[in-house]
C-alpha cells in the first residue's frame, strides 16, 4: 500500500475528511485528490497532516506498529493523545509516583 492510500485509509478509520483538511488550513481538497491520482505529496504537507490527524511515520508509512507497542501500551498511547499537553504533564507526573511506589516490576 502507498503513502496515500494508508493516509486515506487512517483518515476513514478516525472519521477525517479532506474537507476537514482544507478547513483546517493544512490541504486543499484538489490537492488531496491530485495525490491520488498520483502526484507526490510535499513533505511540509504530510508533515502538518500527521500532525493534524495525530499518526506517527510508522503508522502513516505502514510499518508496523503492533511489533514496537504491546497492546496496552497502544491503549495507554490513544488515551493519553486524547489529554490536553497540560494533563498529558500530570498524568506523567502521576505514573512516575504510581511506578516509585510500585517499584519496577521489570527487575
Amino acid at each position: 500500500m502507498g503513502l496515500i492510500d494508508n493516509l486515506t485509509q487512517i483518515m476513514e478509520k478516525k472519521n477525517i475528511s479532506a474537507y476537514q483538511l482544507e478547513k483546517a488550513g493544512i490541504v486543499k481538497q484538489t490537492t488531496f485528490t491530485s495525490w491520488k491520482k498520483g502526484t507526490q505529496p510535499a513533505l511540509d504537507k504530510i508533515i502538518n497532516i500527521m500532525q493534524y490527524i495525530e499518526v506517527t511515520p510508522n503508522e502513516l508509512f505502514g510499518y508496523p506498529t503492533e511489533k514496537l507497542l504491546t497492546e496496552n501500551e497502544q491503549e495507554l498511547l490513544e488515551q493519553f493523545r486524547k489529554l490536553s499537553d497540560r494533563d498529558q504533564i500530570k498524568f506523567i507526573g502521576r505514573i512516575e509516583e504510581f511506578t516509585k511506589e510500585r517499584g519496577n516490576k521489570n527487575e
